[in-house]
């Protein structure tokens, strides 16, 4: 399933001190876990589950299936560097698995997988694993060495707010545990070295995008006023893009458009395009649900996916809105339980 959740401003974790590795976690028995071939996933490829059974469906409109029943869910794939990442679910536990040069990495001690990152060139995850209710570890995997090792930070980290900026420097948005200093971070995973970015004086950030050299952030005051920004890392610059969103859930930039799942100030969760500074509503009553936790996708064509329902989440479809004149269609052709796969 494609992991891209609506956050909030609740700090879930303090990142370790110490720096430490758990060999002893990881696997990467090929007699276990066998490398799997995802070469003709591309973008719009979605899981599909209906009746017990997983598929990869590669082309939604020709109903091309990868194969009939899959093991597990695709997360991500890295088409450039032939690398992935995927879940599991044996024995009642869940596993990630990190597939990279040929070989698969099973890290399965841990229940409870949130929030996973695959890093540019597919080699390294980031991620949280839950240790209590509201305490959680964030740490990396690199496949290179098979080491596990949390971040050596006192920043407290808000929600599932973080994500690469390229193979070595992860941004996240938290609170200094001492200091109180809130922002925007950038932490250097050779190094270990912290730099604040962006320092938020009032208030909270809410929802954190990485689109290149930018940072798309949605803030929240302490009046419950929303502005969602957009901060330029090479200059320092911000720009505030709009007032008129209340909360997101996803959102995919193309050129100067910025398409938003979420929530309008004063209105319904819908799909909407923020363009020239002005919000407007593309999705209306079809369909009459949208699955807001599985996000939005683009495909080959630069359409923009959504999935929905009209009356039970069982029976979803993939929707399309069509980018030549901004019409809504299905695009599947079964109805079931579908996610994307994130493609890079």
């Amino acid at each position: 399933m494609k992991i891209k959740k609506a956050t909030y401003p609740l700090v879930l974790a303090v990142l370790s001190l110490n720096l430490y590795s758990c060999d002893n976690n990881v696997k990467s028995d090929k007699n276990k876990s066998v490398f799997k071939d995802y070469s003709k996933v591309v973008q719009g490829s979605v899981n599909y589950y209906n009746n017990g059974k997983m598929q990869i469906i590669l082309d939604l409109e020709k109903n091309i299936k990868l194969s009939d029943n899959e093991e597990g869910t695709l997360i991500n794939y890295n088409k450039k560097e032939n690398s992935y990442l995927r879940e599991k679910t044996e024995n009642n536990s869940k596993n990630l698995i990190l597939g990279n040069e040929n070989t698969e990495n099973v890290i399965d001690d841990w229940k409870d997988i949130k929030d996973v990152k695959l890093s540019p060139s597919g080699n390294k995850v980031f991620y949280s694993k839950e240790i209590k209710e509201n305490n959680v570890t964030l740490g990396i995997f690199d496949s290179s060495n098979k080491k596990f090792k949390e971040l050596k930070s006192n920043t407290l980290i808000s929600g599932n707010n973080y994500g690469w900026l390229d193979n070595d420097s992860i941004i996240y948005y938290g609170v200094k545990a001492e200091s109180k200093l809130n922002g925007i971070f950038l932490y250097n995973t050779k190094t270990n070295n912290e730099k604040l970015l962006l320092d938020i004086k009032k208030g909270a950030i809410e929802y954190i995008s990485i689109e290149g050299n930018k940072i798309i952030y949605l803030t929240s005051d302490f009046d419950g006023n929303k502005l969602l920004n957009s901060f330029d890392i090479d200059n320092s610059k911000v720009q505030v893009l709009t007032t008129e969103v209340q909360n997101i859930n996803d959102i995919i930039v193309l050129e100067d458009k910025i398409f938003i799942l979420g929530k309008k100030k004063d209105g319904l969760s819908s799909l909407y395009l923020l363009s020239d500074g002005k919000l407007k509503k593309l999705v209306y009553d079809f369909p009459k649900n949208i699955d807001l936790e599985k996000g939005i996708e683009k495909d080959l064509e630069g359409n923009i996916l959504f999935i929905g329902y009209d009356d039970s989440s069982s029976k979803e479809d993939v929707y399309e809105l069509v980018s030549v004149d901004g019409t809504v269609k299905i695009k599947s052709k079964k109805t079931g339980q579908y996610s994307f796969i994130e493609t890079n």
